[in-house]
């Protein structure tokens, strides 16, 4: 009797309040106006506020009016929307409604499905439902201040929803916690969103405003596609995969956000005219990568503590026509970034990073690289000299380049390779320092009709010279040393003479696999822990005249020897070794009784192969233009795009 007073009382004061409007009360054990939420929504009118009181509500309900629905005050307890297997919380189609202060847990669908216009959802708990909160269509509604949990979509704006505002939402443990698809002119400010798959995800969402939002612990921060004058400001990404990507996005822009912890900090993918400013990107892998994306300005970011600090790569010469300005500052020290230049002199840079992108008659010289990469895409008739990397992430990148020469630079002790040559023809490569780097010292990949001559390459963690998918090529007079998989490796590479080189004390002297008519003479083979090795058709000799190479493990006389061959494997052998370190270039003892048959066949046997000096001639002199070969599969060209085959 007391407790039916209580409630008397407390409805005639609510009453006497609102004046114009009524008031409902719900609850689950009676003594109410009513034992279920739909069905004060069905008795109430535009305008009417329904009370709430704690208890478990197992129902969907259809808001079609103008109502205000909230817990009573003064109580304890949750008021617990349950789903109990079905697939909707609360359908409001009406406009200028509020809810407030419920949970609502388990529907299969939405918490909350809002497709009308000016409602306000803020302060509930949304826990294991499909999705918190969506908009389909909804205009202009406020989404504040709510709690999503353990769901599969946090906040959705979907199918034209236009003028939202979702602010001050917890979201944690969602597979997508801010989703909008379709969807336009919302602004989503000030979320906290925590353990998830993806935070913010916009597609096709043009006009969006995210500001001070903050994601952590989750596989991507911030995802943007197909979606134009975005702003991405002030917001916060902390341990993510991606922190923030955009993707096929034009006319938008990320300032001041501020990103730790991550794989890779701000990536571009075929976006354009786009603005990146002021961000600031700490302890991640790649800082920026901007990849396919032209007609971007990149400005006064600041990188530090990544490994990679920026990263440019197209498929086009367009890709390369962004503005990266030298107010980018890896580490404290700035990145060099030059595009579409003829006869321009790029030389004393002290940089942490430089890209030189089309550039044609250009000296590229003296530059000190000290964090990332020197990296060289469509050079054309350009010097490339005296440069130096030193514990950079890699050393000299040349890709889809001609006519070029690389001389007298440095690249030494780099994460990866250090110089590093793909879709290239007809550049000479010549005494440069490529030592102790992590991967190679210098690495061919799909390339043509280089010459590489006199280069110093030791002591590097995997292969000295490493040639994939190339043809033609030249490797003469080179040191190659301590190198700890094999001095050179070549595979799927064809016809290329490798002679002239000092091959010493590497695991492998040289490796061949999957590679055909190459020639390797005139080589010091010493004390390698395996000399050679050769899984196909290659030649190990010049014939009687010019004889193979020396092997410091192959006792013979002669210069060269003969009847003392040197089995290499199955299918190789070298006929015609040298007893002699370098004995080529000692009077020669050639034997005159070699018969004409053999003489024939050694001879018809070369007469495929380019001559040796008719290719360093073109080499050097660099006449040719086209360099792509029929060879050079397409297949290989994917599985070879990046630095490792596969």
């Amino acid at each position: 009797m007391i407790r039916l007073w209580v409630i008397s009382a407390l409805v005639i004061l609510l009453a006497i309040s609102t004046c114009t409007s009524r008031n409902y009360i719900v609850d689950d054990n009676g003594f109410a106006d009513s034992k279920s939420i739909g069905g004060a929504v069905k008795a109430a009118s535009n305008g009417d506020i329904i009370y709430v009181k704690p208890g478990v509500y197992s129902e969907e309900v259809l808001v079609d009016k103008k109502l205000t629905i909230k817990p009573l005050l003064g109580e304890r307890g949750e008021c617990v929307l349950k789903a109990d297997g079905k697939s909707v919380g609360i359908k409001i189609t009406a406009d200028g409604c509020t809810v407030e202060g419920l949970t609502i847990t388990g529907y299969s669908e939405a918490g909350i499905l809002l497709t009308s216009t000016g409602n306000t959802v803020k302060g509930n708990t949304f826990h294991e439902n499909r999705a918190g909160v969506i908009i389909e269509g909804g205009e202009t509604n406020r989404i504040e201040n709510n709690r999503v949990e353990a769901s599969t979509g946090g906040i959705v704006l979907y199918r034209g929803a236009r003028g939202n505002s979702v602010i001050g939402n917890e979201i944690s443990l969602c597979n997508y916690s801010i989703i909008a698809k379709e969807a336009y002119h919302n602004s989503i400010e000030r979320n906290n969103m925590t353990s998830a798959g993806e935070g913010l995800h916009l597609i096709n969402a043009t006009d969006t405003q995210a500001t001070m939002n903050r994601i952590t612990d989750a596989l991507s921060g911030i995802v943007i596609e197909g979606s134009s004058r975005i702003t991405l400001s002030g917001c916060v990404v902390n341990n993510t995969g991606t922190a923030i990507a955009l993707g096929a996005t034009s006319i938008s822009s990320a300032i001041n956000n501020t990103i730790s912890s991550s794989n890779d900090g701000i990536v571009l993918i075929g976006a354009s005219s786009c603005l990146l400013e002021r961000n600031s990107i700490e302890n991640v892998t790649t800082g920026l990568m901007v990849v396919d994306s032209f007609n971007n300005t990149i400005r006064d970011n600041e990188i530090r503590d990544a490994e990679l600090g920026l990263f440019v790569d197209g498929s086009t010469r367009e890709a390369y026509s962004n503005s990266i300005s030298d107010t980018n500052l890896i580490d404290g020290m700035p990145v060099v970034y030059v595009f579409n230049q003829r006869n321009a002199r790029i030389s004393d840079h002290e940089a942490a990073h430089m890209t030189v992108a089309y550039c044609d008659r250009c000296n590229i010289s003296q530059n000190r690289i000290a964090h990332d990469a020197m990296f060289l895409y469509g050079i054309t008739n350009s010097t490339i000299e005296g440069n130096t990397l030193t514990g950079s992430y890699g050393g000299i990148r040349l890709i889809d380049s001609t006519n070029n020469t690389l001389k007298n630079n440095t690249a030494v002790a780099t994460k990866y390779t250090g110089m590093f040559l793909r879709s290239t023809a007809y550049n000479l490569v010549q005494n440069n320092s490529l030592n102790e780097n992590g991967n190679n010292g210098l690495a061919l990949i799909l390339s043509y009709r280089n010459s590489i001559a006199g280069n110093l390459l030791m002591n590097n963690t995997e292969y000295g010279i490493r040639s994939n998918y190339s043809e033609e090529n030249e490797i003469t007079s080179n040191t190659i040393s301590g190198n700890r998989k094999a001095g050179v490796w070549f595979d799927n590479s064809n016809r290329s003479s490798i002679y002239g080189n000092n091959i010493s004390n590497n695991v492998i002297g040289i490796l061949m696999t999957n590679s055909y008519e190459n020639r390797i003479y005139h080589n010091n083979i010493i004390d390698n822990e395996e000399q050679a090795s050769d899984d196909f058709r290659n030649f190990w000799d010049m014939g009687l005249e010019e004889g193979g190479n020396y092997w410091s493990d192959h006792r013979c006389t002669g210069r060269p020897c003969t009847g003392f061959a040197k089995l290499i494997s199955s299918t190789a052998i070298d006929r015609y070794p040298f007893g002699e370190l370098s004995g080529w270039t000692l009077p020669r003892e050639v034997p005159g009784n070699i018969s004409a048959q053999n003489a024939s066949a050694t001879n018809a046997s070369m007469e495929s192969m380019p001559s040796t000096r008719s290719l360093a001639y073109a080499v050097s002199n660099r006449t040719g233009t086209s360099y792509r070969s029929g060879l050079a599969l397409l297949e290989a060209a994917q599985r070879l795009r990046g630095e490792r085959a596969t």
